[in-house]
């Protein structure tokens, strides 16, 4: 849970400064934790012995990640 609050403090900071990153940020963070599709392209890594997952692979394609980089690249914060 510290992790997303941190993620959405960032997000907020984005907000005020880049909104077309701001909007492929959103975009990266519901498709996470919201998508239906989740397991065609987020793959658990490390799982807990109680089943709690640690860390996961989260595949993006090509073209997303170069709108997200071209997106965010002159951002500063």
């Amino acid at each position: 849970m510290t992790s997303a609050l941190l993620y959405l403090s960032v997000a907020r900071q984005i907000k005020l400064s880049c909104p077309s990153c701001f909007a492929n940020f959103r975009r990266l963070f519901c498709e996470m934790t919201c998508s239906p599709t989740q397991s065609d392209f987020i793959y658990p890594v490390e799982v807990r012995y109680d089943k709690a997952i640690e860390r996961v692979n989260y595949n993006l394609t090509y073209q997303f990640g170069n709108g997200f980089f071209d997106s965010c690249k002159d951002f500063t914060h």
